[in-house]
């Protein structure tokens, strides 16, 4: 996928207007740029399932951040204006218990001082699936791999091809949702 489709048009514009990037869109640019292209990581000596754990978790977590940064970089990251991740499949997965040991793992790698926060939120999450709002799972997924904490055998992505087919699909899905909101706010902006 690259950059973000309408991100040719946001940088004509800047350079039009002789300004220069928003710091908080070229960040969420480049980390668009890098979870579309992430396609493989190369680690020597693990096995296929690991890698591909340590590479669905890797995209995810750099599709939700993009996401931030987008939110932030457009004035929509206080929590009521925080974009939904929608997904019904993850939602059904995570009602039937698929991802307990993802669950137990997040709130684990949280600073202590937050844990009663993160559970909480994973709580409130779980207490209303029905409505499809993933975004707490997404976002713990994403705090447990770049705080050092995610393994894909605790998390329960080694032994499940089809959990990790599905996080890969909600990363592909988080960031087509991130393109399409950047492009409405370059639109509705002028």
């Amino acid at each position: 996928m690259g950059r973000p489709k309408a991100w040719k048009t946001y940088i004509d514009q800047v350079k039009s207007a002789g300004q220069k990037p928003d710091k908080l869109l070229a960040n969420f640019a480049a980390r668009y740029r890098f979870a579309t292209s992430l396609d493989d990581l190369g680690l020597p000596g693990f096995s296929a399932a690991s890698r591909h754990g340590y590479l669905v978790a890797t995209k995810l977590a750099y599709a939700y951040s993009a996401l931030e940064a987008l939110e932030r970089g457009i004035g929509s990251f206080a929590v009521r204006d925080r974009s939904l991740i929608i997904d019904f499949r993850i939602a059904k997965k995570l009602a039937n218990g698929e991802f307990d040991a993802a669950l137990v793992q997040i709130i684990d790698a949280a600073e202590p001082r937050h844990q009663k926060g993160v559970r909480e939120s994973i709580d409130a999450m779980i207490a209303n699936l029905e409505s499809g709002n993933v975004r707490p799972f997404v976002e713990g997924i994403r705090n447990s791999l770049f705080h050092g904490k995610f393994t894909p055998t605790a998390s329960g992505l080694k032994s499940s091809k089809s959990r990790r087919d599905a996080l890969a699909k909600l990363a592909d899905e988080i960031l087509l949702g991130a393109d399409d909101i950047f492009g409405r706010w370059l639109r509705d902006k002028n």
